[in-house]
């Protein structure tokens, strides 16, 4: 090893003139927990990339930096002790606290804000996360690339503009191609978004998707909307069956509340409900229309 190096066995250092770098690890299987040397002021990008067991990761007072990236493709669900004025680990989140990036999350929880402070999301802070809500705040400002690569996330909340976002939760493919999206064209691609809810088929994912996407069009044009419109009212018998046979009745509540069902084709709507075994997605449209569409009084006068 270089005179420019240093190990302590299983962490690999570079040596400068601020002090020690944090550069790599070597692989250990049974390695559990890391306490990184003090005296070390940065750590770099992919350095615990070899760490697929960690448990515990302790962080000295000396650190004053930590790249984006550094758990790369390893370890997912750990705790860290942190004893860096320069780094914040509160509720599972790591952040830089000059910077205000969001470097990673090690928690498992469901329903996850964003702290309230953050204004970066740093590359693959979400990697691998088992979320399936991110609520992201309004000072946010850039997101970047793979901040979501093989997340499980279906849904985002825009707090500062009051827009929900679906993914889909079958299609793994569509869904992490979707994802890509963040950090592109602002906050978020919705250009990408639009022409991959557009170009395929639809089915039970793909509905609820556009459903939420005109309830909440954050970004969606005029034509695009149309575009929307037009296919789902095209196949409205499809469809209704379809939202119907899943007894996914917040798609077909958004498909009234934005006008796909609409007077002119809720009879339309109520035949193809009918033919279901379960009949609630009728019941609900049968009252929805009692309600909120008032039958014209046939006019018996004769002239």
């Amino acid at each position: 090893m270089s005179k420019e190096c240093h190990t302590d066995g299983y962490g690999i250092y570079r040596i400068n003139e601020h002090g020690k770098e944090l550069i790599g690890v070597r692989e250990n299987e049974d390695r559990l927990s890391y306490e990184v040397e003090d005296g070390t002021w940065k750590i770099c990008t992919h350095a615990f990339a070899k760490m697929k067991h960690l448990e515990v990761l302790s962080l000295p007072s000396s650190l004053q930096k930590m790249e984006e990236d550094v758990f790369s493709s390893g370890p997912r669900d750990f705790h860290i002790l942190n004893h860096s004025p320069f780094i914040i680990y509160e509720n599972n989140f790591l952040m830089d606290a000059q910077t205000k990036t969001l470097l990673f999350y090690t928690g498992n929880e469901k329903n996850i804000w964003i702290p309230s402070s953050t204004r970066i999301i740093g590359k693959q802070a979400f990697r691998s996360c088992t979320t399936n809500t991110i609520n992201l705040v309004d000072l946010v400002k850039e997101i970047h690339e793979d901040a979501f690569t093989t997340c499980c996330m279906e849904r985002v909340y825009f707090v500062k503009d009051d827009t929900y976002v679906y993914f889909p939760r079958k299609d793994i493919r569509l869904r992490q191609h979707m994802l890509e999206g963040f950090g592109r064209n602002g906050i978020f691609d919705f250009n990408r978004y639009d022409n991959d809810l557009l170009a395929g088929f639809l089915e039970d994912e793909r509905m609820k998707m556009i459903a939420v996407r005109l309830k909440w069009p954050l970004h969606l044009t005029k034509e695009v909307e149309e575009k929307y419109r037009s296919l789902l009212q095209k196949n409205i018998t499809s469809v209704v069956q379809c939202v119907g046979k899943e007894q996914d009745m917040f798609t077909l509540k958004l498909l009234l509340k934005t006008e796909i069902i609409h007077q002119a084709n809720i009879e339309e709507c109520l035949e193809a409900l009918h033919t279901l075994d379960d009949l609630e997605a009728y019941v609900y449209v049968s009252d929805y229309q009692n309600k909120y569409f008032t039958k014209q009084d046939f006019d018996f006068d004769i002239e």
